[in-house]
């Protein structure tokens, strides 16, 4: 009786024994798993291959096709003028608008957008497979420098951080880092040798006042005012298109500039006197207005005698901008040209300036002549 009661007992001894390992078991492998796909999830970018740069990225946008066929005139324009000839900001005569252009125009540009647009969704696509290509920068002291991996754990450097670690405040900055001063700015750059000042040496014959080359002048540039008296030139009215052998106005504005002092070229006036000023620290001088027929794109000759030229000194002028209107008799062939206006001063030289980032006082506009 005894051995009967003892040997159900041992058995459920064992059996306990046997269930405890195996719930042990269990857990471990769970843990193994658990940990395993635990790893994958923070190693799977890793795995990626490294994304390509894409093309469209690394091309400069090239604007030189780009037009506005939209462009409007500024709202203070008059009626029947438009916002420049051919694009250099000044008014003209309104041309007529092509309607088969404008809607070209319109479907270039919308199919240009669609094609950017599908570029992009492509380049987001081929992203999502791959890993960036670009480095941690310093600028992640803060997460992964500073509160969690820095502070006081692993040293507060950062990932793309060139400082030593420090002792571990919480926010990944090394307390004993000094700022640094900004570099002082470059010395200027040397002045080359001059090659001189003077026609001493020249091979060339003096310049006697008359419109003759190769020469060399002797005549000295002569006197500069302040940089608020400069003088400065703008055609502020001109027609986008005349016809041809028809006159038309330009309207030319000048400001710091005595329109009083002309020495005539074809007397043996041409650089033959020095700039001077007025009383006032004003350029004494005139300005010139000429039109040329262009032949292309390109830099133009400069030996043909231009279709207009005059020059205008009507004793007007001062500090304050006035406005003088010269009248173009006409020009005797269709195309594009070049109206321009200086300002001279005594001897026809362009004034000089204090700085040489300045405009001088010169402007341009293009006039359409058709038939």
């Amino acid at each position: 009786m005894t051995r009967s009661r003892q040997a159900p007992r041992k058995n459920r001894r064992y059996i306990a024994v046997f269930a405890t390992l195996a719930v042990f078991a269990g857990l471990v492998a769970v843990t193994q798993v658990s940990l395993a796909g635990s790893r994958r999830g923070h190693n799977s970018g890793n795995n990626l291959p490294w994304c390509q740069p894409t093309s469209a990225a690394a091309a400069a946008h090239d604007h030189s096709t780009e037009q506005d066929p939209n462009a409007t005139p500024p709202a203070d324009a008059p009626a029947g003028e438009v916002a420049g000839a051919a694009g250099d900001g000044t008014t003209g005569d309104a041309p007529a608008v092509d309607a088969k252009a404008a809607a070209a125009a319109k479907a270039t540009a919308s199919a240009a957008a669609k094609a950017q647009a599908e570029q992009r969704r492509q380049n987001n696509d081929r992203n999502r497979n791959c890993r960036p290509t670009t480095t941690p920068s310093s600028s992640n002291g803060g997460s992964n420098g500073g509160g969690n991996n820095g502070g006081g754990n692993n040293g507060g450097s950062s990932p793309g951080s060139t400082t030593s670690p420090s002792t571990g405040t919480g926010n990944g900055s090394d307390p004993t880092t000094s700022p640094t001063s900004p570099a002082a700015p470059p010395p200027p750059p040397a002045l080359p040798e001059p090659l001189g000042n003077t026609c001493d040496g020249s091979s060339l014959q003096q310049h006697d006042g008359f419109q003759a080359g190769p020469r060399c002048v002797t005549t000295q540039f002569g006197e500069v005012g302040s940089v608020e008296n400069n003088p400065t030139l703008l055609i502020s009215r001109a027609p986008a298109r005349a016809r041809i052998n028809q006159p038309f106005d330009i309207q030319v504005s000048t400001r710091n500039l005595v329109r009083d002092r002309f020495l005539p070229a074809g007397a043996g006036g041409y650089y033959k006197e020095s700039s001077f000023l007025t009383e006032e620290g004003l350029v004494r001088g005139h300005f010139h207005m000429a039109c040329r027929l262009l032949s292309g794109r390109g830099a133009q000759d400069p030996a043909p005698v231009p279709a207009f030229f005059k020059a205008v000194e009507d004793g007007g002028g001062g500090a304050a901008p006035d406005t003088v209107t010269v009248t173009v008799p006409g020009l005797a062939a269709t195309g594009v040209a070049q109206c321009a206006a200086w300002a001279g001063d005594g001897s026809h030289r362009i004034p000089m300036m204090v700085r040489a980032n300045q405009i001088p006082a010169f402007d341009s506009v293009r006039v359409v002549v058709t038939r």
